[in-house]
């Protein structure tokens, strides 16, 4: 626009301003919404991953037992928190081991199913569980 000198102008009005101020709430509003969901979603899987971890370290170690201590142990046995460093390291975690005949009906089985429950509270005060399930044979690992 020209003035009354008919000059070009060279400042903004302030609805040009407040316009640009909106916009730029807007785009840094966004950047910073999706920082803090990509926080949450990293937190998230640091969680799971050290759960899944956890089950794992518990799976290996059964699998470094003679078949006699892992039938000893029973259908049903926690898992020491202290004894495990990924299960320490979950807020309000615990988890427990499964172990049962399979098939099912056999009496002297000579393969196991096991079942890994690893529970742990999420940064976002929920519960969560992760479970592994492997088999587990007298004769060593299954192929």
């Amino acid at each position: 626009m020209k003035n009354e000198d008919g000059n070009s102008r060279q400042a903004f009005t302030l609805a040009e301003v407040m316009v640009a101020v909106v916009i730029m709430t807007l785009l840094f509003g966004g950047v910073f919404a999706m920082g803090f969901q990509s926080r949450n979603i990293m937190r998230s899987a640091r969680e799971e991953s050290r759960a899944i971890q956890a089950a794992q370290y518990e799976l290996e170690r059964l699998r470094t037992y003679l078949w006699g201590e892992v039938t000893a142990l029973g259908s049903t046995y926690s898992i020491p928190v202290a004894g495990n460093s990924a299960l320490s390291d979950l807020s309000g975690s615990s988890g427990v081991i499964t172990i049962t005949p399979f098939p099912a009906s056999d009496i002297n089985p000579t393969l196991v199913t096991v079942c890994i429950a690893i529970s742990y509270e999420s940064y976002d005060g929920t519960m969560k569980t992760n479970v592994i399930v492997s088999r587990i044979a007298e004769q060593g690992l299954l192929k």
